[in-house]
């Protein structure tokens, strides 16, 4: 640390002297060293001080990312890296209190990796003690001072910190920091500058909290109490990188769900990368996802990075997975397995730094059944599951879901305020919603756009009889089928009767009938 320039100056002064204190009178001599003393006392004290303030700054500085982070896991992450910093600790968790006790929402280790498997990496009998008496339980030799603590002895803890998190004189949670090598890491100063800032800490905290339980995904519109269920404890799932497999209909939202995910993972900050797995021909499927170098096979020019690569420090999202080819999900699996890819015509090992979601169309086990997705992928990609149901199953969502769809396409046109009359209202809630919410989207978009000046959409027609009616997202099998043979395969007449274009019906006979 610099010394002051005074400071400096009686330094350089003193210096001058003690080359003649040999010779000074032992009187002056004695006087001479408690000045020397004095300095080294205000050298000391203006080294602490310069230290504070270096801490409070930092602390300071992340305040903002504080305040903007969304969900409890990334509050805690903003928090956890610049108190690990101030404090020198090897370690730091952020637990939150629960009803019948406690859980972690993020750990942290010094070099800024996630810590595996963190429940089994702190000691329970300190955190509980510190929520107990509301006060920071602290150790600088956790070996010596409890030396009964199995978790303690376990882990080789030396320096131990437990500050507890209160809101409203609640426990709210704790911070958890630790060092396994030295002793007395935890510097007064330290821990008094994260006892000040930690009010901030709690505040954002209890708003992530509360926003979590209120909305866990705000852009995923949903009144249905066993669909919030799911996307609540997903919504604690995503701060971790717990593979995610989502199912349900097109048009559902699942690519909507997937980005929520990675938006409130500690990712968010990352790319996230989306991959239809069925518009990917099976020859490109390899480059595709793990990249290529150039002249790896016919046509490839140049480096081609993989969509693995691509979402490094991220999230990748490989939509309609059992449309993949099997020989594409054994190589998928393979890549998981290792946690690296290389890219064709390369041997050099690319490691994995990311997080994935897939999403099927179909019921994975039926899939499975029917030999289009393999049992082992599936079962290493359901590590949180969750299945959105057809918009028709949930018809209390159409109200809520037409008040968000609208806001957002007035926003995205610059068009005036818009409003449902109670007609067009009813008219939604009766409709069977066969393409499901981005049917819903696209009802909507095209009567805010045609709607009169006084901005109220009076009425919708909808049908598939009607020529103004939208046109169908999907189709099932035996329902192409059906039409299919009761027209004798006039293809004007299947779209007519399905809701469909021409252009569709081709592609569902090649879906359908020729790729049997």
């Amino acid at each position: 640390m610099p010394l002051s320039p005074i400071t400096a100056q009686a330094r350089a002064l003193l210096g001058a002297v003690a080359r003649d204190a040999e010779a000074l009178d032992p009187d002056l001599k004695l006087g001479f060293l408690r000045v020397v003393e004095q300095l080294n006392t205000i050298d000391t004290r203006h080294g602490e001080v310069e230290e504070q303030l270096i801490r409070h700054r930092l602390l300071l500085e992340r305040t903002l990312g504080l305040m903007t982070a969304q969900g409890a896991g990334l509050v805690a992450s903003e928090a956890l890296d610049v108190m690990i910093t101030v404090s020198g600790a090897e370690r730091g968790f952020v637990g939150l209190v629960e009803p019948g006790g406690w859980r972690l929402v993020e750990a942290r280790a010094m070099t800024a990796e996630d810590v595996h498997a963190p429940g089994g990496e702190v000691s329970s009998g300190v955190i509980e003690e510190a929520l107990r008496t509301g006060e920071a339980v602290l150790a600088d030799d956790a070996l010596a001072t409890w030396a009964d603590r199995r978790s303690v002895v376990r882990l080789g803890l030396r320096s131990v910190a437990c500050l507890p998190i209160q809101q409203g004189g609640r426990p709210l949670g704790f911070v958890y920091l630790d060092h396994t090598e030295a002793q007395g890491r935890f510097r007064e100063g330290a821990l008094a500058a994260l006892g000040a800032w930690l009010p901030v800490v709690a505040q954002q905290l209890a708003r992530a909290v509360g926003e979590s339980e209120a909305d866990p995904f705000p852009d995923f519109v949903t009144r249905s109490p066993a669909l919030i269920i799911e996307l609540r404890e997903l919504a604690r799932l995503a701060q971790y990188d717990v593979p995610v497999l989502i199912t349900g209909p097109t048009g559902t939202g699942k690519s909507r769900l997937a980005r929520s995910v990675h938006q409130r993972s500690r990712r968010a900050r990352g790319p996230f990368v989306h991959l239809n797995c069925s518009a990917v021909p099976e020859a490109l499927l390899e480059s595709e996802l793990f990249g290529s170098e150039d002249g790896a096979f016919t046509g490839a020019r140049g480096r081609k990075i993989g969509k693995f690569e691509a979402a490094k420090g991220g999230t990748l999202f490989l939509d309609e997975l059992d449309t993949m080819p099997i020989s594409g999900q054994v190589k998928l699996l393979v890549a998981l397995q290792e946690r690296a890819v290389s890219r064709l015509g390369s041997n050099e090992l690319i490691k994995l730094d990311l997080r994935l979601i897939a999403a099927t169309n179909t019921d994975p086990q039926r899939a499975i059944a029917a030999g289009r997705l393999r049992e082992d992928l599936y079962f290493r990609l359901a590590g949180a599951l969750i299945h959105l149901p057809p918009l028709n199953e949930r018809p209390e969502d159409v109200p809520p879901l037409a008040q968000h769809i609208l806001a957002a396409t007035v926003a995205r046109y610059g068009l005036r305020p818009m409003r449902l009359s109670a007609r067009a209202l009813e008219q939604l809630c009766a409709y069977s919603w066969s393409g499901n919410v981005r049917e819903l989207e696209h009802v909507l978009d095209r009567a805010a756009l045609l709607a009169g000046d006084d901005g109220v959409i009076q009425s919708l027609r909808l049908g598939q009889g009607d020529a103004e009616a939208p046109r169908r997202l999907t189709v099932g099998r035996q329902e192409f089928l059906t039409a299919w043979t009761q027209h004798k395969g006039v293809a004007s007449a299947v779209a007519a009767a399905l809701g469909v274009t021409k252009r569709s019906v081709f592609r569902l006979k090649n879906k359908h009938l020729d790729g049997q």
